[in-house]
C-alpha cells in the first residue's frame, strides 16, 4: 500500500487454521502468548509489526504483519508524547487555576475567620469581629461568629457586675463600720464644739482643731463613698482611659479594707510610693474588681490564720510593664491545681462562699488589657502576679 512519498506499508495476513508457517513466525507467536501485539527492527529503515486475532475459544485465528518505514513510527511517538505533555501540563494548569480560585474564594476567607478567633483566644479580647466575608455560606459563618462574640460579652459583662455586688455583699459588714466609726468621730467634735460654746471657752485654737478632725474625717468618708459609688458603677459602656494606678487600688481599697481592719489582718501598702502615680491606659473600673476579687480570695484563705497580712506592690517589669503582686500569708496554692483555678466556675471555698467566677473573670479582664495574670510558684506564700502594659491601645 503507496499512501504518499515517504509513507509504504506492507500488510499480510496468515491464515492459522490452514496455513503452514515458517519458522520465523512461529517464533513470533511464541512472543505473542502475552500480549496480543508485537513490534521488532526489521532494518535501520523498516519496523515489523505484528497483531494476533484470536477466536472466541482463544484459539489462534489470523496473523496480521505490518511492515512500516521506521521514521514515520518515531515521528508518530513523538507526536503522541508532545500530545501527552501538552494534556499533562494544561492539566497541572487547570489544578493550580482551581487552587488559585478555591484560595480567593474560600481559603482566605477561611483564614480570616481564622485569625480573629486565634486573637479572642489568645488575648480573651471580645471586642474582636470578623470583617464582611461576602454573602456566601463562610460570610454566613462570619456573621454568625460575630453574634456569637456579642451574647458572650454581654455574658462576661453581666458576670462581672454580679461578681461585684457580691463583693460588695461580702464587704458590706466592713464599709457600714468604715463609714460609722468616722461618723462617730465627727459627732464627738461637734458636740466638743458645742460643749465649749455653751461655757463660753473662745479658744481658736482648739475650735480650728476639732474643724480639722471633721474636714479629714469627711474626706476620709467622700473617698469611702467615691469608692464604693465607682466600683458599683455598670461597666458595660465603660472605655479605656488614661488612669493612675493610685486611684485603681483606692477604689479597692475603699470597698475591702475595713473589714480588714476590723477582722485584724493588715494591708501593707505604700501608697505614697511615686509609682502609684504611674498612669496607664485601662478599663478602671474592671481592674478594681480585679484587686477586689483577690483581697476577698486572702481574706478568705487566711482569717482564721496567726497574724495575718496581705502585701500589695508595684514595680517596673521594664520600661514598658508593670507587675503587680499581691501577696499573703498563706501558704500557698497546691501545685497541681495551679492549672485549674483560673477556669470559670473552679473553686477551692467551701459550698455556698464563692461563685468560682473570681479569678476566671480576673483572667479575662487582665488578658483584655494585654497582660497576664499567674501565680508565683517560687514564693514561700500565696502570691499572685499581674503584668501589664503601661499603655493599651483605645481600640482593643
Amino acid at each position: 500500500i503507496k499512501l504518499g512519498k515517504r509513507l509504504h506499508l506492507e500488510i499480510k495476513a496468515y491464515n492459522l487454521q490452514t496455513q503452514n508457517l515458517a519458522s520465523d513466525k512461529i517464533n513470533i507467536l511464541s512472543k505473542l502468548k502475552i500480549n496480543n501485539n508485537y513490534i521488532e527492527r526489521k532494518s535501520d529503515k523498516e519496523l515489523e509489526a505484528y497483531y494476533l486475532i484470536k477466536d472466541f475459544n482463544s484459539k489462534n485465528l489470523i496473523l496480521i504483519q505490518l511492515i512500516t518505514p521506521r521514521d514515520i513510527f518515531l515521528q508518530s511517538q513523538k507526536t503522541l508524547h508532545t500530545l501527552l505533555y501538552t494534556i499533562i501540563l494544561s492539566t497541572i494548569a487547570l489544578v493550580i487555576a482551581i487552587l488559585l480560585l478555591v484560595n480567593q474564594l474560600v481559603l482566605k476567607k477561611l483564614f480570616k475567620l481564622s485569625s480573629v478567633i486565634h486573637k479572642i483566644i489568645q488575648t480573651g479580647n471580645l471586642k474582636e469581629k470578623v470583617p464582611d466575608l461576602g454573602g456566601d455560606e463562610i460570610g454566613d459563618l462570619g456573621e454568625s461568629f460575630n453574634t456569637m462574640v456579642n451574647e458572650i460579652e454581654k455574658l462576661k459583662t453581666n458576670a462581672i457586675h454580679n461578681e461585684k455586688m457580691v463583693s460588695l455583699g461580702e464587704m458590706s459588714g466592713g464599709i457600714a463600720h468604715e463609714i460609722n466609726n468616722p461618723i462617730s468621730i465627727i459627732n464627738v467634735s461637734a458636740n466638743l464644739m458645742k460643749l465649749m460654746h455653751q461655757k463660753g471657752i473662745v479658744d481658736p485654737e482648739k475650735y480650728l482643731k476639732q474643724i480639722e478632725i471633721i474636714t479629714e474625717t469627711v474626706t476620709r468618708i467622700t473617698h469611702i463613698i467615691t469608692g464604693l459609688k465607682n466600683v458599683s458603677r455598670d461597666v458595660s459602656k465603660e472605655s479605656f482611659a488614661k488612669c493612675a494606678l493610685y486611684d485603681i487600688l483606692v477604689d479597692a481599697l475603699g470597698v475591702c479594707g475595713e473589714k480588714f481592719k476590723v477582722n485584724g489582718i493588715k494591708i501593707n501598702i505604700n501608697l505614697n510610693d511615686p509609682i502609684f502615680q504611674t498612669q496607664i491606659n485601662c478599663l478602671r473600673l474592671q481592674l478594681s474588681q480585679v484587686f477586689i476579687n483577690l483581697l476577698i480570695n486572702s481574706f478568705d484563705a487566711i482569717e482564721k490564720n496567726k497574724d495575718p497580712w496581705v502585701e500589695i506592690s508595684v514595680a517596673k517589669d521594664s520600661k514598658e510593664t508593670l507587675e503587680f503582686r499581691v501577696k499573703d500569708s498563706g501558704l500557698g496554692i497546691p501545685k497541681e491545681i495551679h492549672s485549674k483555678v483560673f477556669q470559670p466556675f473552679y473553686t477551692t471555698k467551701e459550698i455556698g462562699k464563692g461563685s468560682g467566677l473570681g479569678l476566671s473573670l480576673c483572667n479575662s479582664i487582665i488578658q483584655a488589657h494585654g497582660g497576664s495574670i499567674f501565680i508565683d510558684t517560687e514564693c514561700p506564700n500565696t502570691c499572685f502576679v499581674i503584668k501589664l502594659p503601661k499603655r493599651v491601645d483605645s481600640n482593643e
